[in-house]
């Protein structure tokens, strides 16, 4: 007996120590506004008093704002403003208008010549009228002539270089799934140089090179001989970056020396050969059959100064002469508008993720492929991803939390069923997956009765909670009885 007074007795020793110290420690911290005496963030108190009552503040605060935002500002983005914020006496700013003003002329200026020469030849994109919408205005338009949105890719190889058969043919597959969907055409970009008939914009992707519709392999060589052979060191290429604005563009050919000049001819001939070259670079055939040429002719392309911007999209920066491998390329697929239904940017949203987001997600899995990554990005589906990615984790969550419920209920079933039990038996109505009998007990048996016995009687322990046997009257002992109840 004295055994079992003594850890009650020892417990309230702690207990009175405990509180000695907290009084101790309280009023050493000056109270302020945001914290109390003990030095503790009162909002921090008062999450951890009432973390419901919290949660549902802030939740009412949060969508109550975003509410009002949403209204204030309609359709437009509530968060900010496309605009740019500058001092007018910066100089900075001023060389910005400058240039502002100056590509606006020049874009106006190209694209009145532009409709004048496409009037004149008969060479204008289908027109489409989306008489007093709000977002495309009112008057006739041509059909996805703006840019909307665009989709980029990043692809990462595991190995040296993405370059290679396998990996070419699963980056021409992610690409080609959006492309070569019936209703892309709907969506896509419209591409000037093919008018009058309608074809969509080619995507940016080094595939447009690797499945080129024609490949001719002898001019290639040819190329990189000129380019790779010759007096000048490192290579000839040196020389055709002297000469190549000139030939190409006509411009500071007057700088030129006499012997350089001499060379023109040959630089001439070079870049209509690479003209000629790169004119089929459209995606459309089969994988090359020399990939390590293709690859070779990319690395002199990007040594070119007029030529480099042609190629050097595709491969990452340690890409060069010396080393043909980049484990890293991207790609970009382009929508446009207004299409013949005068769709709005949220109706192309909807359009890519009803169709594609779960075969980008597939796609862009860590495992799904052994040899290399996938990734991509697009603005306009950027907050329709983010909420699909809130309600995985928000089931997650929900699943764990019924885990713990259920594990607590395991590791605590000594206590839990045995209550649970009790209040079945106090109640007029049946309790699914419990099924116990209360039967009579003398506390004078001598079998010893289970403390918990005395919380589901009002007559103290004199009721048990214990089933009987079918065939015999005769309780059983007490510690039987608690494996039985516990199993029920």
């Amino acid at each position: 007996m004295e055994k079992e007074d003594s850890k009650p007795r020892a417990s309230l020793v702690r207990q009175s120590s405990v509180n000695r110290k907290v009084g101790a420690a309280e009023g050493t911290h000056k109270a302020t506004l945001f914290c109390d005496s003990r030095g503790n963030v009162k909002f921090v108190n008062a999450v951890v008093k009432c973390p419901c009552i919290v949660l549902l503040i802030v939740n009412i605060v949060m969508f109550s704002m975003t509410g009002w935002l949403i209204a204030r500002n309609g359709a437009s983005n509530p968060i900010t403003e496309g605009t740019h914020n500058y001092v007018l006496s910066d100089i900075r700013s001023e060389r910005y208008d400058a240039l502002s003003l100056a590509s606006g002329a020049e874009s106006h200026q190209v694209e009145s010549d532009t409709n004048d020469d496409d009037e004149s030849s008969g060479r204008r994109l289908e027109t489409v009228s989306c008489g007093s919408s709000a977002y495309w205005g009112e008057g006739e338009r041509n059909r996805q002539e703006e840019q909307m949105d665009v989709m980029m890719y990043a692809f990462e190889s595991e190995g040296k270089s993405m370059f290679n058969s396998k990996q070419l043919t699963e980056m021409r597959e992610f690409e080609q799934e959006i492309i070569a969907h019936n209703e892309y055409i709907d969506y896509c970009l419209a591409d000037p140089d093919t008018l009058p008939a309608f074809n969509c914009s080619k995507p940016i992707s080094a595939t447009n090179i690797y499945y080129a519709s024609y490949w001719n392999h002898t001019m290639v060589q040819e190329v990189i001989d000129a380019l790779a052979e010759g007096e000048h060191d490192p290579g000839n290429y040196t020389l055709y970056n002297t000469l190549g604005y000139c030939v190409e563009y006509g411009v500071y050919c007057s700088s030129l020396s006499a012997g350089e000049k001499k060379y023109l001819s040959w630089a001439s001939d070079i870049s209509t050969k690479i003209t000629t070259i790169m004119s089929t670079w459209d995606g459309e055939g089969e994988q090359n059959s020399d990939l390590a040429q293709v690859t070779e002719f990319c690395a002199y392309m990007k040594l070119l100064t007029t030529r480099q911007y042609n190629v050097d999209f595709f491969f990452d920066k340690k890409f060069s002469l010396s080393n043909q491998n980049s484990v890293y390329s991207r790609s970009i697929v382009y929508f446009g508008g207004p299409n013949k239904e005068c769709d709005e940017s949220q109706d192309l949203t909807a359009w890519v993720i009803k169709n594609f987001y779960k075969f980008l997600e597939t796609r862009t899995q860590k495992d799904y492929s052994d040899t290399s990554n996938t990734y991509y990005v697009m603005a306009g589906i950027t907050f329709d991803v983010f909420l699909q990615l809130i309600l995985v984790d928000m089931g997650q969550a929900f699943g764990s939390i019924i885990v713990v419920f259920f594990y607590l209920v395991f590791q605590t079933r000594r206590g839990f069923w045995p209550r649970l039990a009790c209040l079945r038996s106090s109640w007029p109505f049946r309790l699914p997956g419990v099924s116990t009998r209360v039967s009579s007990k003398s506390s004078t048996s001598g079998d010893s009765m289970p403390s918990w016995c005395s919380l589901c009687s009002p007559s103290g322990p004199t009721i048990s909670l214990c089933s009987l046997t079918p065939t015999s009257n005769r309780p059983m002992k007490g510690r039987r009885c608690w494996l039985i109840s516990r199993r029920a």
